[in-house]
């Protein structure tokens, strides 16, 4: 039968043919032969009505399964479609290029190299191409999912064709090396690995699989990092037992740790190590090493060495300020708080509870019983030298001026005492300071001059090296009595008045037996 157009290609072709209802404009399914209408892209499409070739701007083809006229048909038209397919040119060994404009159907083998000469040249997986492999060019490759449904991520998956996995099995692996570096032999073997490797052998209930990180300085690449099937992670070992469930295990022969570092202005860094037999905690930036629980500050230590819980003042007893600070840096220990017992000492039976050294060696000790407490002053003769007795204790006593007053905090309180600076005359060793002296007291401010403490006694160090105190002012050091150095005076006292009584009875006793 003639045509009137575009000649048939060569090639695989189908015709069908419909014959057209009164406005029919969809061609579909079976034809007058019936052969059921498919094709696979509608620029291999030619559709004839009455013979006459038609432009694909009269129809639609899309589908895959029907031909649409943009205009209804006349009862009795000839609908003639005819689909061209691909079809097998030769079979057997061919060089040189060969063009291929539509689908090739069946397995295609090719002996040596497969080049995708275009830059983004793509390579499509699935009847709906829905896996595609893409060239992006100086770059790499791109595996894409295109289903749009949520959760289906692109997948690459290393499979072993291993039918028994036993322990130590490689299930797969990605490496990466440089194959053309000229620098010698171990600069073209792989300078990393990533592979999968059975932890045990596999059975129907078990495929447990570390991922190991192999690296490689010289040689091929060794296990250097691994994380096990139970979710742990090692560094230096391929089997970390954290000791407390889930966790990181570093192993090393020599120092091995975690460094932790901010850069820029305000630098900071933090070292966690195992060195040289000891467990280190170590902030390597001259800052301080600080504690916080749920982001709120709880203790530090500073530069100086100074350990401070629960406060940042340079001295909380001082100050007034509840804290406690472990002066590191000079022996000392501030406990301060705002009401109850500032420190609790306990034995769980009889004896010393607090001792006293001098140059390490014991001058003083508090012990405790049941029911008492004593003090305790060194008084060894062999803590003594130039030893005389005491002859003027009366005349000392008499010059002690007992008194009745209160204390300003306390003014409906009435006691009895002394004046700190009098009983210094008579017994200076009871006194501890000087009368009338003062401290300088001031601010604490940063680096930036903002005011961070006020009204606070110079600190013997700063945490911080920019830092700074300025005085602003004194306040009182009141003297104290130590009552107890008053006992030996007043046995004295007590023993001279006891040798003039007993010298007065004997006289009385004399003078009435005369």
């Amino acid at each position: 039968m003639p045509y009137i157009g575009k000649a048939p290609s060569s090639g695989i072709r189908s015709r069908f043919i419909y014959t057209a209802t009164s406005g029919q404009t969809t061609f579909t399914g079976s034809d007058s032969n019936g052969k059921t209408l498919g094709y696979t892209d509608s620029e291999y499409v030619d559709v004839y009505l009455n013979g006459v070739l038609l432009e694909p701007a009269d129809y639609t083809a899309t589908s895959k399964t029907s031909v649409v006229l943009d205009s209804g048909a006349t009862a009795g038209d000839t609908m003639e479609i005819v689909v061209y397919d691909t079809f097998s040119v030769f079979n057997g060994t061919f060089s040189g290029d060969i063009t291929v404009g539509g689908k090739v159907t069946g397995d295609l083998t090719i002996e040596d190299d497969l080049k995708l000469t275009s830059d983004n040249a793509q390579i499509a997986f699935g009847a709906d191409s829905d896996v595609t492999l893409t060239h992006n060019p100086d770059s790499g490759l791109k595996i894409k999912n295109t289903n749009t449904s949520d959760g289906n991520p692109a997948t690459l998956v290393l499979e072993t064709g291993e039918t028994a996995v036993e322990t130590g099995d490689n299930l797969g692996q990605i490496s990466f090396k440089a194959p053309d570096e000229a620098g010698g032999t171990d600069a073209i073997l792989s300078g990393v690995t990533i592979a999968a490797v059975a932890e045990s052998d596999f059975a129907a209930d078990s495929n447990a699989t570390s991922l190991r990180f192999l690296t490689a300085s010289s040689g091929s690449p060794t296990s250097k990092m691994a994380i096990t099937s139970d979710g742990n992670v090692g560094i230096g070992t391929n089997a970390p037992a954290f000791s407390s469930g889930m966790g990181l295990e570093i192993e090393d022969a020599g120092t091995c740790g975690i460094r932790l570092q901010r850069t820029g202005s305000d630098t900071s860094a933090l070292e966690i190590r195992a060195d040289d037999g000891n467990s280190v905690i170590d902030a390597r930036a001259s800052q301080p090493l600080e504690f916080q629980i749920n982001g709120t500050y709880k203790a530090r230590f500073d530069t100086s060495g100074n350990f401070r819980i629960g406060t940042t003042n340079s001295s909380p007893a001082g100050n007034n300020e509840a804290g406690i600070l472990l002066q590191g840096s000079t022996g000392a220990i501030h406990a301060s708080r705002s009401a109850n017992v500032a420190l609790f000492l306990n034995r769980t039976n009889d004896g010393v509870i607090q001792q006293f050294r001098r140059a390490g060696s014991i001058i003083a000790n508090i012990s405790v019983s049941s029911t008492t407490v004593t003090y305790g002053t060194g008084s060894d003769y062999r803590l003594k030298e130039n030893i005389t007795s005491m002859n003027d204790g009366i005349t000392r006593v008499k010059k002690l001026d007992p008194k009745r007053f209160n204390f300003i905090v306390k003014p409906d309180t009435i006691c009895d005492g002394f004046i700190a600076h009098e009983v210094a005359e008579v017994v200076p060793e009871a006194i501890a300071g000087e009368k009338d002296a003062t401290e300088p007291i001031g601010d604490v401010k940063d680096a930036d001059g903002k005011t961070l403490q006020t009204g606070v006694v110079k600190p013997d160090a700063f945490d911080e090296e920019d830092h700074t105190w300025t005085a602003t002012g004194t306040q009182p050091v009141y003297q104290n009595i130590d009552q107890s150095k008053l006992v030996p005076v007043l046995t004295a006292a007590l023993q001279e008045a006891i040798a003039k009584i007993e010298t007065l009875e004997t006289k009385v006793a004399a003078l009435e037996a005369g």
